[in-house]
């Protein structure tokens, strides 16, 4: 189950979660080397882009997958704003639907200039 105590608990431990002041993310790195976004709670402007900083120094040459409902048009938009692409949409085992971006994360070589 996730978003539990516990969720949170794991992460500590695996060292999967970012905290700052007004913000926290919490993602999964998989065994294939893949990186699946699950929380990304602000408090304020600046701080989700401040956490994807701190996430991609972490991450460096991988790929972030990232899973938003499609009715929050503001948060999608977020995510293509930051250069994330739409990939596929996911239905729920509710019945719910989901757009999934993909992110590929510079590693330490690549220059974007």
């Amino acid at each position: 189950m996730s978003g539990t105590f516990f969720d949170l608990l794991d992460s500590v431990a695996r060292n999967e979660l970012i905290l700052v002041e007004d913000g926290i993310l919490q993602y999964y790195l998989k065994k294939n080397g893949e990186v699946t976004l699950s929380m990304i709670i602000s408090q304020r402007p600046g701080v989700g882009q401040q956490l994807l900083s701190k996430l991609y120094e972490k991450c460096k040459g991988k790929t972030i997958w990232v899973r938003c409902p499609i009715n929050l048009t503001h948060s999608n938009n977020w995510w293509v704003k930051r250069g994330y692409r739409f990939v596929r949409q996911e239905t729920t085992r509710k019945g719910s639907f989901l757009n999934v971006y993909r992110y590929e994360v510079p590693d330490d070589d690549s220059n974007t200039h």
